[in-house]
């Protein structure tokens, strides 16, 4: 695997502007069917951004929001490590606690075929459905487990997870049945990796420790 570093090529100031600023502590991004941006903020705000730019707080809970995940259906989930709980808000900005209980959850990612839920412990180092919002735990005994992202190729589907204290990604083969295969390392020395997300081509983004990550299938 050939992983590059962003870092090692800082961008000219003309490859990037600045889309929105001002922000309370942003630590994930999710987008919605319809082109809006969902970013939360550590007071607990879920701000919905238009494509110019323009924004409104959708909805405001009692604790500060790690990972955002726009599911199917178009509600939006987020979750709060501190809080040891994931929130919903539906597109009309009404938030309830989707699952609680879970060790410190982080990220969450849905299936595209079930529409199952999966959501990282970091805390207690676990890989927990949540689906119909009572935690299981389906992968245990990992590393600070965080950022999550699915590719499918050739048939095979995996789940990606970062690991973000030990630097590295690894993966689990996703079985029709629910279950998942023995744990494949997938890439290595990658500061405190955090956000997972793949593009077009299959190439898995990795952010974190000031860095992003490009890791080449």
């Amino acid at each position: 695997l050939f992983v590059s570093s962003a870092a090692a090529h800082p961008p000219r100031a003309t490859d990037f502007e600045v889309f929105a600023d001002g922000l309370d502590g942003p630590e994930d991004l999710a987008f919605t069917d319809d082109g809006f941006l969902i970013v939360g903020s550590v007071e607990g705000d879920l701000e919905k951004f238009s494509p110019d730019g323009t924004s409104e707080i959708l909805a405001s809970v009692d604790d500060r929001i790690a990972g955002v995940t726009v599911l199917a259906d178009g509600r939006v989930l987020a979750a709060s490590v501190g809080g040891d709980r994931v929130w919903v808000v539906t597109p009309d900005g009404d938030a309830s606690i989707f699952a609680e209980g879970i060790g410190g959850p982080n990220f969450m990612v849905q299936t595209i075929r079930e529409g199952r839920i999966l959501a990282s412990g970091s805390t207690t180092g676990d890989i927990v459905d949540i689906t119909d919002g009572t935690p299981e735990i389906v992968i245990a005994g990992l590393d600070f487990p965080n950022g999550l992202a699915i590719w499918e190729s050739r048939g095979i589907r995996h789940l990606y997870v970062a690991l973000t204290l030990a630097g590295e990604v690894v993966r689990f083969e996703m079985f029709d049945d629910g279950s998942f295969g023995e744990m494949e390392p997938y890439a290595a020395g990658l500061l405190l990796a955090d956000g997972l997300a793949f593009d077009q081509s299959g190439n898995l983004l990795v952010v974190g420790g000031g860095q992003l990550n490009v890791v080449r299938p």
